[in-house]
């Protein structure tokens, strides 16, 4: 056979080959490069009219002789070959053994991988941009954009007579802008031709160190040798490298928050003003300080500022004659848009769609009494000290919105998404179905003796010792759960959720369901830290203040848990309001804080063995309604259930 047609025959066996080795040419399957990191993802397919595989998540593109290659790890192109002719029973002519020099398997093939792995920063250009510094003498472009040896020697600036790369074939005499090892810049020094740039690898924030180094304000450009032409004169700075880079550049903010002002200082065109604006919001938002900087006067950018006006422009970076006050164009459309004459068509907006809104009782029918009829959108804190029953409280909350008691029958329950930062899932539903036995067995009747505690339900081999009414009575408990709990979404994430993951939860919730939940907290003292660097005081009144916007901004009811501390090992009670002025934001943000106390026992007595206990809620502030009312339950211990 010749060796044409067996290539050719060849490839078109991939998807027999696939099979072969257990992949499915059907459905997507992981990625066979073996630089893709995200080995768990199904992200590659294989397309049975180009008889190839396309990674959608890292590109490579192979053909059958490229998975060969990849699976059986073989590195040279003619055992690739030999083994595939192995495989599918290939015999080719003597004559054309030989692989061609160009042999279009692996023409590309070089280059796709390392545009790969350029993505992924693996390819370290250190040597090749000593050499193209060696060579930066054999031009003189830099030194006629106002650059100094200095700077340049700095910079690791060089250059290369020869470019070529993402050219399309084209030559370039190019200077060579480092990034970091991975990454640089080709700046094409014909001014006759409209191709000016050329980026490889990570797309990062040119000079970013600064933001974290800097002793003074640095100044905030869109290109490299803008940057570097603040820096010829005195200055600091950092630069985009494009506009549209802003969200690179304060994702990098929010890690390395900068130590003085920044400057900001676009390029002088629509794009650059409108640059500006948008990154001003952005540090307004984040109580980043800045100035906005007239930086290039009547020229286009600070690289030609510095040509063409050098010591005006040194005047501008070094004495920082035209700041402007800090962001007063911001400020001041934003402080009149605070006028209520701008917020009345929304106002009456709110009111029309709060027509539609509806109350959810929490099937407490007291405690739904005190909050005008249940839960409404708003932040409702429930604070107790240890032990007082809080988890199982909230819990019991969760399965009576969840089974719509208290609410119509036509209804139905609404949704609760439980995030549970110290019980695990399995823990909580056996504390629900322990709670419904007890339920059930008053409600029949029956001996309480029936019912069964959480870890009587879920330890099997004490079933064995169970009569038959016992046996009915939890299975017919379980049937009870599992008509509303297609409407409990429990997160059991241990101390590794914080109050972004629950943003995002609720979120996807709403995207994927269609539907408001109750959102529960369990408890707020447990969520990750919101800043490694606050307290712990600082980040609890962090997520207190997120989760109020989470409510506000999903128009959700959030109920969270908070601890507290027993006041001198007897009842705890906020009994002044310098007390509750003690608790920062939980007091100052919640619409609702409730406290959960011992009623008629000491906080010692708590420990003993208690089956019953008297428990009362105390509304400490209801922003909406009266405070003040206490509210008395019988809490069963053993049971897991809460009764008015």
């Amino acid at each position: 056979m010749k060796r044409d047609t067996a290539v050719e025959f060849i490839r078109g066996q991939l998807g027999r080959y696939l099979e072969n080795r257990g992949i499915s040419t059907s459905d997507s399957f992981p990625c066979l490069n073996p630089l893709h990191a995200e080995k768990e993802i199904q992200s590659m397919r294989f397309n049975e009219k180009r008889n190839r595989v396309h990674c959608f998540g890292c590109g490579v593109d192979y053909d059958i002789f490229d998975v060969i290659r990849v699976l059986e790890d073989i590195s040279d192109r003619e055992a690739v070959f030999r083994r595939a002719c192995e495989l599918f029973d290939v015999v080719v002519d003597e004559d054309e053994q030989t692989v061609p020099e160009a042999w279009p398997l692996y023409e590309g093939l070089r280059e796709r991988r390392e545009a790969m792995m350029r993505r992924r920063g693996a390819v370290d250009y250190t040597e090749y941009f000593k050499a193209c510094a060696k060579r930066i003498g054999e031009i003189n472009y830099l030194h006629q954009r106002g650059l100094s040896d200095e700077i340049i020697q700095w910079a690791g600036l060089g250059y290369d007579p020869n470019y070529t790369r993402g050219t399309g074939g084209k030559v370039w005499k190019a200077v060579i802008i480092p990034k970091n090892k991975s990454g640089f810049i080709a700046r094409n020094t014909d001014t006759a031709s409209n191709e000016r740039y050329r980026k490889t690898g990570p797309n990062s924030i040119y000079n970013a160190i600064a933001i974290k180094n800097a002793q003074q304000p640095v100044f905030v450009v869109e290109g490299e040798l803008d940057a570097l032409s603040v820096m010829e004169v005195g200055g600091d700075a950092v630069a985009l490298g494009t506009t549209s880079n802003i969200n690179k550049f304060i994702e990098l903010l929010k890690t390395c928050r900068p130590k003085h002002p920044l400057l900001i200082a676009m390029d002088n065109d629509s794009q650059g003003r409108s640059a500006s604006r948008e990154l001003q919001i952005a540090l307004k938002q984040m109580d980043i300080p800045f100035y906005c900087v007239n930086l290039t006067g009547p020229y286009k950018d600070a690289s030609e500022a510095l040509v063409e006006a050098r010591d005006g422009f040194r005047t501008v970076v070094m004495e920082n004659e035209s700041i402007e006050e800090p962001a007063w164009e911001v400020d001041k459309e934003g402080y009149l848009q605070n006028s209520m004459l701008n917020h009345i068509p929304a106002f009456i907006r709110g009111i029309n769609t709060s027509v539609h809104a509806s109350v959810i009782p929490t099937g407490f029918a007291k405690l739904d009494a005190v909050l005008d009829g249940g839960l409404y959108e708003g932040l409702y804190i429930v604070s107790a000290a240890g032990s007082l029953g809080k988890t199982t409280f909230v819990l019991q909350m969760a399965d009576q919105i969840a089974a719509g008691k208290g609410g119509t029958a036509e209804k139905g329950g609404t949704d609760v998404v439980f995030f549970s930062l110290e019980t695990g899932r399995s823990a909580l539903m056996a504390k629900s179905i322990s709670r419904i036995t007890f339920e059930k067995a008053m409600q029949q009747s029956a001996e309480v003796k029936l019912a069964k505690t959480a870890r009587a339900i879920s330890t099997g081999r004490r079933y064995t010792s169970y009569d038959q009414e016992e046996i009915d009575l939890i299975n017919e408990a379980i049937e009870t759960y599992k008509t509303y709990a297609g409407h409990v979404y429990i997160s059991e994430d241990l101390g590794d959720i914080g109050v972004t993951d629950i943003r995002k939860m609720v979120d996807k919730h709403i995207r994927f369901t269609g539907r408001r939940p109750v959102v529960i907290i369990d408890y707020i003292h447990r969520l990750s830290p919101y800043d490694e660097r606050m307290n712990d005081r600082q980040n609890t009144n962090k997520a207190v203040l997120e989760l109020k916007r989470i409510s506000r901004d999903f128009k959700v009811p959030v109920v969270a848990v908070s601890g507290v501390d027993s006041v001198d090992g007897g009842t705890y009670a906020y009994a002044s309001p310098g007390e509750m002025k003690e608790l920062g934001a939980i007091e100052h943000s919640s619409d609702v804080l409730i406290s959960m106390q011992l009623a008629g026992e000491t906080y010692s007595d708590i420990e003993s063995a208690h089956p019953i206990r008297s428990i009362e809620l105390v509304i400490l502030k209801n922003r909406y309604g009266k405070a003040g009312d206490t509210l008395s339950y019988r809490y069963h211990t053993m049971y897991n259930c809460f009764e008015e």
